[in-house]
């Protein structure tokens, strides 16, 4: 019986995590939808303004809020940028999410992985199509699980 239940909750944690296809790494980002709202500034909220590359300060998750990390920017450039969630471990920095967010508009990604709620992280912004300025507002967000994130 006890190998019954394990190959169950096996399947239905393998469905859970299946919807999103791009994920990397243990983790994955969900699609947004059409109309992005800024997430509740739980962990950073920051605006970005320079060069080629900017990046938020860095900020500790609390363990106890979860695993689930949403990250968020709004690009207020003409040109189109990338966003990277980044986990600082000691020396150590790790891409864990990224995402695309076109010319004046904005755009968000969940990032899960088990144990994420005890990492710390940082957002860092390129401009991907000229080098150009970087400018707009980053933010992070700490959730339990996806239904304690409001829908947006």
């Amino acid at each position: 019986m006890n190998r019954f239940t394990s190959m169950a909750l096996a399947l239905v944690m393998s469905l859970c995590v299946s919807a999103p296809a791009f994920a990397s790494e243990g983790s994955f980002a969900a699609v947004p939808s059409e109309e992005v709202v800024t997430p509740h500034p739980r962990l950073i909220a920051q605006s970005l303004y320079k060069t080629n590359t900017d990046k938020t300060n860095s900020v500790a998750a609390n363990p106890d809020d979860g695993d689930y990390l949403r990250f968020y920017y709004r690009n207020d450039t003409e040109y189109a940028c990338k966003a990277y969630l980044i986990r600082i471990d000691d020396t150590r920095e790790t891409v864990v999410g990224s995402m695309a967010v076109p010319k004046e508009d904005q755009n968000q990604a969940i990032f899960f992985c088990a144990g994420a709620g005890s990492g710390t992280y940082k957002i860092k912004v390129e401009n991907t199509e000229n080098g150009g300025l970087v400018s707009g507002y980053a933010a992070l967000a700490q959730y339990l699980d996806l239904t304690d994130m409001p829908d947006y």
